[in-house]
């Protein structure tokens, strides 16, 4: 193999690597902030309501976030492909690849934040109702 060989075989590589890694990161501070939002509590500290419902804008817009660019990623491959020699059918396969794993996890983070936001919503709902005055979970705050 010559050098422009193995950079075209190593460029889809490098793709999926960076894409994992972002996906990785991304599931781990969404799923952790979705994880603080139901359960109340950062750290130590037993949150507001209100400082809930912020952190839940916060998650909101962090997968909007999260999703957009990992369709934009795979946009991005997209066009890099055009640029390859058509005879390099093996390094446009990578790249199709990658695009499809990034499309893929654009959609599974759709899948499981639309899940994961109903799942935030419920809890939010039964804290709201549990903060009223005269509720059983209000009452049982005060001993």
């Amino acid at each position: 193999m010559n050098e422009i060989e193995i950079g075209t075989v190593l460029a889809p590589l490098a793709a999926f690597w960076v894409a994992l890694e972002g996906f990785m990161k991304a599931a781990t501070f969404a799923n952790g902030m979705r994880d603080t939002i139901i359960s109340g509590v950062q750290g130590t500290s037993k949150l507001t309501l209100a400082h809930r419902k912020t952190m839940f804008l916060d998650w909101r817009a962090s997968m909007m976030a999260f999703i957009l660019a990992a369709f934009m990623f795979a946009f991005i491959v997209v066009l890099l492909a055009l640029d390859l020699d058509p005879n390099e059918s093996y390094a446009r396969y990578g790249v199709y690849g990658v695009v499809a794993f990034t499309s893929l996890g654009g959609i599974l983070f759709a899948i499981t934040g639309f899940f994961d936001y109903r799942t935030i919503s419920e809890s939010l709902a039964k804290g709201a109702l549990e903060a009223q005055p005269g509720s059983a979970g209000a009452e049982a705050g005060r001993g």
